[in-house]
């Protein structure tokens, strides 16, 4: 049936839903789908752009998400999704909140959940939207590199981070 391919590849570009983050990207991911509304897909991307500091970034995530396609017999389904993400990041630039030239590398570790809708446009082939946010927290522990964003006005500085990423995808089922 429509629904009997188990295994697909992925392809997704998305873009950073933010005020003052001006980045996109690509995601490739490995999608296993053993019922007609379990899914797990196991992802690795390349994103570059403009970060939150106004510093140019170029970043790598990996990420682990379990999806849960709404029950409904028919070529569009709606889904949610839920998992873990390590990321990857190389930044340099001026730092609109310590204002100095800095260049940096930072690992994270996070989760994010997300909602969109899955078209499957042939039993073999499937296209996307969907919108993820995500919550990470910095794990590198180089000494003395300072908290990545800092407030100058309220002097409050953190290593968390949060944000949404939209994405279109195209799927390939075997």
């Amino acid at each position: 049936g429509l629904m009997s391919q188990k295994f697909g590849l992925s392809a997704r570009i998305g873009s950073m839903i933010s005020e003052q983050v001006r980045m996109g990207g690509l995601q490739l991911g490995l999608r296993f789908r053993p019922s007609r509304i379990f899914g797990i897909e196991l992802g690795a991307g390349a994103y570059g752009g403009t970060d939150y500091n106004g510093m140019d970034r170029a970043e790598v995530p990996f990420t682990l998400d379990f999806m849960f396609w709404l029950p409904r017999q028919s070529r569009v389904q709606a889904y949610l999704l839920g998992g873990f993400n390590v990321s990857y990041a190389h930044v340099e630039g001026f730092h609109e909140g310590y204002g100095r030239y800095m260049n940096n590398d930072y690992a994270y570790v996070g989760g994010q959940a997300g909602l969109g809708i899955e078209w499957r446009v042939h039993r073999r082939f499937a296209l996307s939207m969907d919108i993820r946010a995500f919550i990470r927290s910095r794990v590198d522990d180089e000494d003395g590199l300072q908290a990545e964003f800092y407030d100058p006005e309220t002097g409050r500085t953190t290593d968390t981070s949060a944000g949404a990423i939209g994405s279109l995808g195209a799927h390939l089922y075997f």
